[in-house]
């Protein structure tokens, strides 16, 4: 069976990179003056929603749970702005490098049309 891939396109990307949409925002994440990762979201009427999260590469960052840290952030930016919820964004069970993602309670996912708990 082919597979389908999906390339955006040059608009696509350079919309993305630079965020041209008045809803999206970068949260920049240094250790010392170093620029470590860069966490894309969207604030929503009832919360904020993670986009996109990426980091420099390194095994040293590896060890620092980036991703959990991000979510943190995120986490004190949703209660500074009295919003109820964090989305967490895009999710893919099987994908190690997104299961900080499940460390964080409650926890629902979108089955399709309805929001329910997922129990670990």
């Amino acid at each position: 069976m082919p597979t389908a891939t999906c390339t955006p396109s040059r608009e696509q990307y350079r919309t993305f990179l630079t965020l041209d949409e008045p809803y999206a925002h970068l949260m920049e994440m240094y250790l010392d003056d170093e620029l470590v990762g860069v966490a894309a979201f969207d604030q929503l009427e009832h919360g904020l929603s993670a986009i996109y999260t990426f980091f420099a590469v390194s095994e040293a960052l590896d060890k620092r749970s980036l991703g959990t840290f991000a979510i943190l952030q995120l986490i004190e930016l949703s209660r500074e702005k009295a919003l109820p919820h964090l989305y967490l964004g895009y999710w893919i069970e099987e994908c190690r490098k997104m299961r900080y993602k499940q460390a964080f309670a409650p926890l629902e996912i979108l089955d399709g049309r309805h929001w329910r708990p997922l129990i670990r």
